[in-house]
Parts: structure tokens; sequence; C-alpha cells
């Protein structure tokens, strides 16, 4: 998380370098509009998120976190992390050869996700109910929230602070057709680029969450014998 510049910070510098008199509440949507621009370039560790799932007997089904994005990276792992279960769109899920299939390891094969109307669930496969309860741990990336608190900080780490104002600056620019908005836009979309790889959440990096975290219980089992 960002500990340089809060909200209030951002908005002070903004309103320096665009002096006409902009209201606090417009500069803070455009800083959001920035900063889920941002987001929207990549799975970043801030927005990464680890839970455990219970499903219950009789069922298949565990609801997905209410802050989970259904349309990011998720991993679904055992209940001691021995094994990822993979993750099967719903359209191949919904195929017998998958949900019907045995697991090779563990109870389940595949899991996917649906909505039933309201919210989103995890599907898992083979589709039969269980005789006891089960606990998997998930990992998932939170969805991008809005920031109105002035005196809290975005979520990202400082190096993007100017990168937010940067893009925010450059979208007030074009809005009232002020000079300069395309080198300011094109500079911070450049530095974005570069801590990409620095920041990312990648299939492979949560992977490695879950070995560690495999090693830390089997640590733990062997301390209580």
């Amino acid at each position: 998380m960002s500990t340089t510049l809060n909200l209030a910070a951002m908005v002070t510098d903004i309103q320096n370098r665009i002096p006409m008199g902009l209201a606090s509440a417009y500069i803070v949507d455009r800083l959001n509009e920035a900063f889920r621009w941002i987001a929207q370039q990549e799975s970043f560790l801030w927005n990464l998120r680890r839970t455990t799932v219970a499903v219950d007997p009789g069922n298949v089904d565990f609801p997905l976190p209410s802050d989970a994005d259904p349309g990011d990276v998720m991993s679904l792992y055992g209940s001691t992390f021995e094994y990822e279960i993979p993750f099967i769109p719903f359209i191949r899920f919904s195929q017998q050869g998958v949900w019907n299939r045995a697991p090779e390891l563990g109870t389940f094969s595949a899991w996917t996700i649906v909505n039933n109307g309201t919210s989103y669930f995890g599907k898992l496969a083979p589709d039969t109910p269980l005789l006891v309860p089960a606990t998997l741990n998930l990992f998932y990336h939170a969805t991008v929230a809005v920031i109105t608190n002035t005196a809290l900080f975005f979520p990202s780490p400082d190096e993007f602070d100017s990168l937010i104002i940067d893009l925010a600056e450059a979208e007030i620019k074009r809005r009232y057709y002020l000079a300069g908005w395309e080198a300011v836009q094109q500079k911070a979309t450049e530095q974005t680029k570069k801590l990409i790889d620095v920041y990312a959440s990648s299939k492979k990096y949560i992977q490695g969450l879950a070995d560690q975290a495999r090693r830390t219980e089997e640590a733990t089992l062997k301390r209580s014998e």
C-alpha cells in the first residue's frame, strides 16, 4: 500500500498542475479512473487474497468471496495445498467428460465459476455430493474498490502514486482540450508497463505461495508430533 501520498495530497497536486478551480470530488473520480485503468492491465499483488472455502455435505458448490473478481486469476487447492484443482471454463466444464471425471488426487478433478443470477459460485467436479464437509484453499484477486475518503491511500505501492496522478492529469486535460495531455499519458503508460513485471501476481507466483503454505503446514504437523 502507498504510504506517501493519500488522496488529499494527490488532489492538491493536480489542482496545482491545473489551476482552474477544479472541484475535489471531480479530481477524486479521475484518480479512481486512473487507478482502475492500471489495475486492469495485469493481475497485481495488492489485489491478491487467500482464504479458505467450505464445501458442505450434500453439495458441490461454494460461494466465492464477495470481493472476488470472477474475471481475474484464481487458483483452488486442496485442504493442505498438496494439489491444485484445475480450473475449467464452464463451456467445457459442462461436458460429461469433465464433470464426471474421477480425480487423480484428492476429492475433486476440476472446478469452474457459475452465476446464479445474484452472485458467483464455484462448482466442483465430479458432480457427486459430499458425504462429509471439505475445506479448500482459494487464491483470488479482489475487485478494485473506489476510494472516496481523501485521507486514505490507494492500495498500490508508492511507485504508482505519480503514475496515478499523471494519468488523471492527462484525462482532465484531454476533457478540457488542454495541450500536452498526450505526452503525459504516454509517459505514464510506459512507466506502468515497466512496473508490471515487478508487481504482477501470475499463476506461477500463486503456485509458489501455495508451495510455501504446504511446507509451513508440514512443518507445523511435524512439530506437533
